[in-house]
């Protein structure tokens, strides 16, 4: 085991100053229709064995692909999933526990757990708390229990803001996600999910587009007729209804699709908009870490059974890894970054990556500054308002050119 204090070969030089370990728990109650994660349901059996592997790979560091130098000093911790509030408390703290042993934490780093409203109860909550948890994620998609339903959510409305009200009243940074674009859903059903959680007082706030990805129930129900997508521009005009009220509210827009009050950003996800560093422990997860000509991304095995096997017998559970050059490390930093509001800041760019931002993206710059869609400066290039609704063809040019 490589201990902390003991050095290795210097790591390449980290520019953002921040380092994220992402955990993931891939325990559900029932699939949503719309998901896609690598996440299941029915095995509750396997959480004590895969929670403490979780804790032996956060130790041994073995989902790097390669050997760390000096440890870098963890900024943010995630526990994403599934559900992770569906395991015991203690479970999840001890994996938390393994990862304070064997990495330099930050004293002040955000520690998130995503939680479903149905799974979380005062006593949790403060066992959370206790463990040195800073920050809660509630999937919550809508307050209307018809449009609940057609998702496959477990939880009604009711239950969404009882869980809500009461992590408030346990922590100060309490997050709520809505998802948009469903099917049955109009402006006024929309607009009272999205004041109803602005009413609890919550100060970030995630609203995605419905996105029907292959493999799953709702993808095959559009397949065969039976769901009709809501129509682009009403999606549009929602997204814009949106960044209109939570603005009003003093939630600001930091990226496409997150809002908070100044301060209360997740610190987690912005690292993975800068294209920064991160290790990814539990099944299926990634990894991102820098070198000098670029970057290498990991990936482990997807199966929770196979990953404990493999942790337990002391193997890597890492399935596979790929170097990615500083060109491609380049439109990697373009696609995430211009997600943000802030865009791509031309120093940031080039201390990243080692490139100038106008020698690799001239032509697209200029294409979508023509167009209007993007705001183009020696400082950086930034997404305009309409822009931020045409994202998805400016970004993919990105990673074209």
């Amino acid at each position: 085991m490589v201990r902390p204090a003991e050095r290795l070969l210097p790591r390449p030089r980290d520019v953002l100053g921040a380092f994220g370990i992402y955990v993931h728990v891939p325990f559900c109650t029932r699939r949503c229709w719309y998901c896609d994660f690598n996440a299941y349901a029915g095995l509750d059996h396997l959480a004590p064995q895969y929670m403490s592997a979780l804790a032996e790979d956060a130790r041994r560091a073995l989902s790097a692909p390669e050997p760390f130098g000096e440890r870098p000093v963890v900024t943010s911790v995630f526990f994403g999933g599934g559900t992770p509030s569906l395991v015991e408390p203690g479970l999840l703290t001890a994996v938390l526990d393994a990862v304070r042993e064997s990495w330099p934490v930050d004293p002040g780093a955000e520690v998130t757990v995503e939680c479903n409203p149905e799974s979380i109860d005062r006593d949790r909550l403060l066992a959370y708390r206790a463990a040195g948890v800073t920050r809660l994620s509630f999937g919550v998609q809508s307050l209307d229990d018809r449009l609940l339903a057609s998702l496959g959510r477990v939880h009604d409305a009711a239950t969404a803001v009882g869980a809500l009200v009461l992590a408030r009243s346990v922590f100060e940074r309490v997050s709520g996600d809505l998802i948009f674009g469903v099917p049955g859903e109009d402006d006024r059903t929309w607009r009272s999910s999205v004041e109803g959680l602005l009413s609890l007082g919550l100060e970030h706030m995630s609203c995605y587009g419905l996105t029907y990805e292959e493999g799953t129930p709702l993808h095959s129900w559009k397949r065969l007729g039976k769901v009709v997508p809501v129509d682009d521009d009403d999606s549009a005009r929602r997204w814009e209804m949106t960044d209109d009220l939570l603005s009003a509210r003093g939630l600001r827009r930091y990226e496409v699709s997150n809002w908070a009050v100044p301060g209360h950003e997740c610190r987690h996800n912005q690292l993975y908009w800068a294209c920064g560093e991160y290790l990814g422990i539990g099944a299926g997860a990634h990894s991102h870490l820098a070198r000098p000509d670029g970057c290498t991304r990991s990936w482990t095995v997807k199966s929770p059974e196979r990953y404990v096997r493999e942790v337990f017998r002391g193997a890597s559970p890492v399935a596979g890894a790929e170097h990615v050059d500083a060109a491609g490390r380049a439109s990697e930093a373009m696609f995430l970054g211009l997600r943000r509001a802030g865009g791509v800041r031309s120093e940031e760019f080039q201390a990243l990556t080692g490139l100038r931002l106008e020698d690799l993206f001239r032509a697209e710059l200029e294409r979508w500054s023509r167009a209007g869609l993007l705001r183009w400066e020696e400082t950086g290039a930034r997404l305009t308002r309409r822009g931020t609704l045409l994202a998805n063809e400016v970004l993919a040019s990105m990673l074209a050119g």
